[in-house]
């Protein structure tokens, strides 16, 4: 650990149980004096780096996960207003590598609450989505239908826990292709 004040590097063991093994870091955060290193492949864990013994605890993410080359694809987690929220976008692509539909689900846990027990927040089903089904733009060129655009990268919003932010692509395999 780092002093800004010494200006001195300090080393100080951390204790923790089994079962840390796998975790792979996607994104780390602080939540006050702790660290959280995320593996959004399965789980947070947090360590107050600051107390006397430092003590890691882990929160399992909500439901079952299916390991990818790069969660962050279809998954992110943000911290705010004392709550950890978690989404996950799911596709169901057609033989051909066309997307059929997508589902974004939020999961929010609250900071201070149980280690486990995630509160399903809200769930969109493209299939669901009202309103225009073609994008503006040119005229001349085909639009596609806005709930067979695929999502990926989705950022949820530091300012509004109800945003989620996501890159839209017309074909699945232009952002498999380009992100492994």
């Amino acid at each position: 650990m780092y002093h800004s004040k010494t200006e001195h590097w300090s080393f100080k063991p951390v204790q923790a149980s089994a079962g840390y093994g796998g975790h792979v870091t996607s994104k780390t955060i602080t939540i006050g004096e702790e660290v959280a290193w995320i593996d959004l492949s399965r789980d947070i864990i947090f360590c107050d780096m600051l107390a006397e013994t430092p003590r890691c605890h882990v929160v399992s993410l909500p439901l079952p996960i299916k390991k990818l080359p790069d969660p962050r694809i279809v998954r992110d987690i943000a911290i705010l207003d004392g709550c950890i929220y978690y989404v996950e976008l799911q596709h169901q692509i057609n033989k051909d590598g066309t997307l059929d539909c997508w589902s974004a689900t939020k999961w929010s846990k609250k900071i201070t609450g149980p280690l486990e027990g995630w509160d399903l927040d809200h769930k969109v089903d493209s299939d669901n989505i009202s309103g225009p089904s073609k994008l503006e733009g040119n005229a001349h060129l085909a639009q596609p239908d806005l709930r067979r655009l695929f999502l990926g990268l989705p950022n949820l919003s530091f300012q509004d826990n109800d945003v989620v932010y996501c890159l839209a692509k017309i074909q699945y395999w232009i952002m498999s292709r380009q992100h492994g």
